[in-house]
C-alpha cells in the first residue's frame, strides 16, 4: 500500500531557492511519516475504510511524497519516496518517454520500449521501481556531465548540458544516434528514417 501526501511547491530557479525546497521537502517527510505510522497501527480502520477484505495480506507500504515542482533526481528521504508530478503522471498514464525527430519537413516519434514498466498493468513492483529511478530523469542524465572549470585560483566543479536536447536537421549527430539506439529505436529504423 501506498500512503501519498500531495504537496504543491513554487519550482525553484535559484541555487537559494533549489537549497530552500529541497530543505522543505526534507521537513515534509516527517509530516507523511508521522501519518502513515498512525494508520498502520490502525489497520483495522483502514481496512474498513477502503473496504479491504480480512483475509488480504498487506505486505508492505510506502510513503511518498507527491509535488508539483520538478525534481530532476530520484529522492529517497527519511524512507519516503520523493517524485515530481510531471513524470508520476506520465507512469500512471503509461506515457512512455518518446524521441520526436525533425527530419526534412517529417515528424517521427519513437516511445521507448526499453522500460518494462510501463508494459502491462501497473503493480507495486514497478511503482517501486519508478520511484527509485523514473525513466525520463535517467534519460535526462544522458544530457547532463559534470565538469571542471579552472578560474585562476577559483576551481568551480558543476553539471552542465554537453548535448543538445533538440536535434532539429538533416544530420543526426553520433550523441542522439546513440541515445536513439539505447533507449528507443535501434540503428536501421532510424538510418530508414534518415534516407527518406
Amino acid at each position: 500500500y501506498f500512503f501519498v501526501e500531495c504537496k504543491a511547491h513554487v519550482q525553484p530557479y535559484t541555487t537559494r531557492q533549489h537549497a530552500n525546497h529541497l530543505y522543505k521537502l526534507y521537513e515534509e517527510t516527517a509530516q507523511i511519516n508521522r501519518i502513515a505510522d498512525y494508520f498502520i497501527k490502525n489497520m483495522d480502520y483502514v481496512r474498513t475504510q477502503l473496504k479491504i477484505s480480512e483475509n488480504e495480506v498487506i505486505k508492505d507500504t510506502f510513503r511518498v511524497i507527491l509535488t508539483t515542482s520538478m525534481i530532476g533526481t530520484p529522492l529517497f528521504i527519511n524512507g519516503v519516496y520523493i517524485v515530481d508530478e510531471s513524470s508520476f503522471s506520465t507512469f500512471i498514464n503509461r506515457t512512455k518517454p518518446s524521441l520526436k525527430i525533425v527530419n526534412k519537413n517529417m515528424f517521427t516519434k519513437f516511445d521507448t520500449n526499453k522500460f518494462e514498466i510501463y508494459n502491462g498493468k501497473i503493480t507495486s513492483e514497478k511503482m517501486v521501481q519508478f520511484l527509485k529511478s523514473p525513466p525520463q530523469i535517467e534519460i535526462t542524465k544522458e544530457f547532463i556531465e559534470e565538469k571542471t572549470i579552472e578560474l585562476g585560483n577559483i576551481i568551480l566543479t558543476r553539471n552542465f548540458e554537453v548535448h543538445n536536447m533538440m536535434n532539429i536537421g538533416n544530420e543526426i549527430n553520433k550523441f542522439t544516434e546513440e541515445l536513439a539506439e539505447k533507449y528507443y529505436v535501434d540503428k536501421i529504423k532510424l538510418q530508414n528514417l534518415l534516407n527518406k
